[in-house]
């Protein structure tokens, strides 16, 4: 008996701590395709305001970035639970040929703590990811 005891015992922590990886990779899927989400998102937004001559604007909250132009929002994605938007809120507008009402940056963290910024450079409204390690 005390031996299917053991046995009983080792299987619930290796299954405990299966669960712990598995959500670990599940939200670290979940930031990166969001992040790629953000990088084609912009660059529809910048596609469609050259082709068309309209304003974009870039709205980010607390939760959620927001992908406009003058005839209406295009894309919506909501930041994983996983990360937190650190700096950045406010709406970032792009007007073609790097026309910018400012130049910005979005700072998340991840889960594991790590900083992620994307930047809005002046040039040509060019989107940059950079990590940055724990602090």
């Amino acid at each position: 008996m005390m031996e299917v005891l053991a046995a009983l015992t080792v299987t619930i922590l290796l299954a405990a701590g299966s669960l712990v990886v598995g959500r670990q990779l599940l939200a670290h899927q979940q930031e990166e395709v969001f992040l790629r989400a953000v990088a084609v998102n912009w660059t529809t937004l910048r596609r469609r305001v050259d082709e068309t001559g309209q304003t974009g604007k870039l709205t980010v909250t607390a939760g959620a970035l927001s992908f406009t132009l003058a005839d209406g929002r295009f894309a919506y994605l909501r930041v994983p639970a996983s990360m937190a938007l650190t700096a950045g809120v406010g709406v970032i507008t792009y007007s073609g040929a790097g026309a910018f009402s400012s130049v910005t940056a979005i700072k998340l963290t991840r889960g594991n703590g790590r900083m992620v910024t994307l930047s809005f450079q002046m040039q040509w409204g060019l989107f940059r990811q950079k990590e940055e390690a724990a602090k």
